[in-house]
């Protein structure tokens, strides 16, 4: 994990100076509140405001090394931003246009990671972020999430959250899914 601290700290330095909000999101934060596993990159959710989007790709690719991901396709046209930061270390800044994302952000608790203390997203905000990506590693995170969170989860805020993407994304399996996941 020092590779990934040192890449994180960075990373947390330069949002910090460019006064933009973020929460650890993916394979760090599902250590943090389910089961680790491993993970290649670190995933920040980001708050680009004052700014447009290509504005802020073209300050962090000044900053830190573009890395292009074949399936992205134009990288400019994305909102996500794959940089090499220190060691090698691929971080993945996915750009919040939602509401729902700003509040995800704002939510976001912060951890503890040796001297370093950076925002990570709720766990009921890593099972919506999971749920929608629904790929199947995804989905057992989410149950290892649970199994570790049991008794702590506010449900119904992950549940009116899922039945939103559900519609909007016309997928009604989310929700049926997490319930399932719930009623073990």
């Amino acid at each position: 994990m020092l590779f990934r601290l040192e890449a994180l700290r960075q990373v947390d330095a330069f949002l910090g100076i460019h006064g933009i909000p973020y929460a650890i999101i993916g394979g760090i934060a599902n250590a943090v509140r389910g089961e680790p596993r491993a993970t290649h990159d670190a995933d920040l959710k980001v708050l680009v405001k004052g700014m447009t989007i290509a504005q802020f790709r073209a300050l962090a690719e000044a900053r830190f090394k573009p890395y292009r991901r074949p399936w992205l396709g134009r990288a400019e046209s994305s909102l996500i931003i794959s940089l090499e930061v220190a060691s090698d270390m691929i971080v993945d800044l996915l750009v919040a246009v939602l509401p729902y994302e700003e509040q995800a952000i704002q939510q976001a608790e912060l951890i503890e990671f040796d001297e370093l203390r950076l925002p990570v997203c709720t766990a009921e905000d890593l099972i919506i972020h999971k749920a929608i990506a629904g790929r199947t590693k995804d989905w057992l995170d989410i149950e290892g999430i649970l199994l570790r969170q049991r008794g702590k989860l506010d449900a119904a805020y992950i549940r009116n959250w899922l039945a939103q993407f559900a519609e909007a994304l016309e997928k009604p399996e989310l929700i049926a899914r997490f319930d399932e996941l719930v009623d073990w």
